[in-house]
């Protein structure tokens, strides 16, 4: 086989990988927190990152969980929840405080980055 060939072979079998792993993840921390992970998504608590690793650890390595992480809140409906300054949510589901104003003026213009429209604030 070509070396192009190869490479891009490899490159998709490590995408293959990658996605296999996340979705591996998401299952098991779906099962584990419903009330943090779930539909339609809600702001996690700051630091939640750190306490995940230490959690899930050996059965995940850390990179694989920020990569998981970067994933989540980097989606529309989780940026939209942020935005509209939702309440932050620990892995318990208990009440962590609200997204900070910078917090939701980033969510806003990563929404509008990717073509979304902003939503309106919690409770306007």
């Amino acid at each position: 086989m070509p070396e192009p060939v190869r490479a891009r072979a490899g490159f998709r079998d490590e995408a293959a990988r990658r996605h296999g792993s996340l979705n591996t993840i998401s299952r098991r921390l779906f099962a584990a927190f419903p009330r943090a992970f779930k539909y339609p998504p809600v702001p996690l608590a700051v630091g939640i990152g750190r306490e995940l690793c230490q959690l899930m650890r050996p059965e995940f390595k850390a990179a694989e969980i920020r990569v998981f992480l970067h994933a989540w809140t980097s989606g529309p409906r989780y940026l939209k929840a942020v935005a509209r300054g939702e309440m932050r949510r620990n892995l318990d589901g208990s009440p962590a405080g609200v997204p900070e104003a910078e917090h939701r003026a980033a969510a806003r213009q990563q929404l509008r980055a990717m073509g979304h429209s902003p939503p309106g604030r919690v409770g306007s």
